[in-house]
């Protein structure tokens, strides 16, 4: 009986190259391990090896195939070997498997060209084939675990019955000699070929499965790493659908700071939930993430669901979930910060006791004011302030005394000046009154409203009745004045010349009033 090994390898060789593309693919798919990339080649040179074999039968080129074919195949399946130690993400013994396969090659050799002998090439290459199987079955059965268990299981089997294979072939030797035509159908012949169209198909079945397997491990890892991301994120994250504006998911940090369940926002929109305060805000997010695929730090308020506000930093961008444009939107609280940033800001701009405006910004308003009056020819007055004998009040009743003093005096001012009116302390007991749109007769009057509130509105300290008295000069732009410096030094002579007149009295240009 004989066997047609030109129409095995034919079979042979169109299974390997199916086998190849699969693996090929299977490493285009998971660049991030070489392993596939190892057993693509080690299948390639499996193949090769067969094809070699063929050549035995054609006398001009049978000593190239019996001295490559055979080294063809054990390089095979080392490169199998690279491959699950690659896979694995373990190191690669280079030197130990350089030295393995240099000594098979120069034995394989010598028992060709020096000493022909087909029993001692048969004898140490099923040594070598059962040597590297064992090592791969028990390395995959070691690290058989988690999502690959199964198909590690299954491809160290299939080493493993690789090496009972020849392991068998081997013990046929002893018992059936080995024929010098290499077309005869010897028992040993029969299971190389078998053993080459089952357990290759195997490997790269195995080979596949394991890939499969851990790419699906691995991407439902990350769908788990990103639901557990998106869930324990502290900023508000909102998934909604580009073309109709519905909630398709939100995480717990937006449950947390709205309110609202998932189950209550879950198909339906934010204008339908009333999310955004303001309406135009959330058209001026949609129309950017239209146009530029994203908006970034867009400040705006949300309204929770008990009604109370918040506000928010909020960015958006278009992605595609499940096919399909969404939207999605993450938004920090930044209300801790805004009323920080007020604080600050408040703290810049006014007096710490009396919560007037300070100096400094007091006077950059008179400038802005100035500039804008002398542009459009409106009228401008200020007002300068000093407390009478204010000192006298610290000395006696004491500095907490001199305090109350300030807060009151601020008080009755508040209540008489106008929204539009500026008033600053601009110094321990100093302060001044800025009156746009309005001429000296008419600030006059106001300070003298002011002054008489004060008169009936005593101050009681230690049991007596203090009235809080003040002295102040005022002056408004003139024709030929064009700095804020002047005016305020105007102001500040016909304050002096109230104090020289006595005190508790009014002084400006044209009129002064006492009290």
């Amino acid at each position: 009986m004989s066997i047609d090994i030109g129409t095995i390898t034919l079979v042979l060789s169109f299974l390997y190259i199916m086998q190849v593309l699969a693996l090929f693919i299977q490493w285009r798919l998971d660049r991030l391990h070489s392993g596939p990339g190892w057993w693509a080649a080690g299948i390639t040179f499996l193949g090769l090896g067969f094809a070699f074999a063929t050549l035995r039968v054609f006398p001009q080129f049978a000593l190239i195939g019996t001295l490559v074919n055979l080294p063809l195949y054990l390089t095979a399946l080392v490169l199998l070997y690279i491959g699950l130690l690659k896979f694995f993400n373990q190191k690669v013994p280079w030197p130990g498997l350089a030295a393995f396969l240099i000594f098979f090659v120069i034995e394989h050799a010598f028992f060709t060209l020096v000493i022909n002998s087909l029993t001692v090439r048969r004898l140490v290459f099923n040594l070598a084939t059962i040597y590297i199987s064992v090592l791969c079955a028990w390395f995959l059965f070691r690290r058989a675990a988690g999502s690959i268990r199964a198909s590690a299981m299954l491809v160290g089997a299939v080493f493993a019955l690789h090496g009972v294979d020849f392991l068998g072939a081997t013990i046929l030797i002893f018992f059936n000699p080995i024929p010098a035509n290499v077309l005869s159908a010897s028992p040993d012949v029969i299971l190389a070929y078998f053993d080459a169209i089952f357990i290759g198909t195997m490997w790269t079945f195995g080979f596949i499965l394991m890939v499969n397997q851990r790419l699906s491990a691995e991407n439902r890892e990350e769908s788990e790493n990103r639901q557990r991301i998106f869930n324990t994120s502290p900023d508000s994250v909102i998934i909604t659908h580009f073309e109709n504006d519905q909630i398709t998911e939100v995480n717990d940090g937006f449950v947390a700071a709205t309110g609202y369940t998932r189950q209550e926002v879950l198909g339906k929109s934010l204008s339908a939930i009333n999310l955004i305060k303001n309406p135009e805000d959330l058209k001026i997010i949609d129309d950017k993430v239209r146009q530029m695929g994203q908006c970034e730090n867009v400040e705006v308020i949300f309204v929770r669901k008990n009604g109370s506000e918040f506000t928010v930093m909020l960015s958006a961008r278009k992605i595609d979930l499940h096919s399909e444009p969404h939207t999605l939107s993450v938004s920090r609280d930044i209300s801790d910060r805004k009323r920080l940033e007020e604080e600050l800001t408040k703290e810049a701009i006014s007096d710490n006791l009396t919560g007037l405006y300070n100096r400094r910004y007091f006077m950059n308003v008179a400038q802005s004011e100035l500039t804008r009056c002398l542009r459009f020819s409106h009228l401008l007055t200020v007002a300068l302030l000093d407390l009478d004998y204010f000192k006298q009040i610290n000395d006696t009743y004491g500095h907490q005394a001199g305090d109350q003093a300030l807060i009151t005096f601020t008080q009755i001012c508040k209540t008489n000046i106008r929204s539009m009116d500026v008033m600053a302390r601009i110094g321990g007991d100093e302060f001044a009154l800025l009156f746009p749109e309005s001429n000296q007769e008419q600030a006059f009057l106001i300070i003298e409203r002011i002054r008489q509130t004060s008169a009936a509105s005593g101050l009681n300290l230690d049991g007596k009745e203090v009235v809080i008295s003040f002295s102040a000069g005022i002056a408004s732009l003139t024709g030929s004045e064009n700095t804020l410096s002047t005016l305020l030094a105007r102001a500040d002579q016909n304050l002096y010349q109230a104090k020289l007149a006595g005190r508790s009295q009014t002084i400006y240009e044209k009129l002064a009033s006492s009290q």
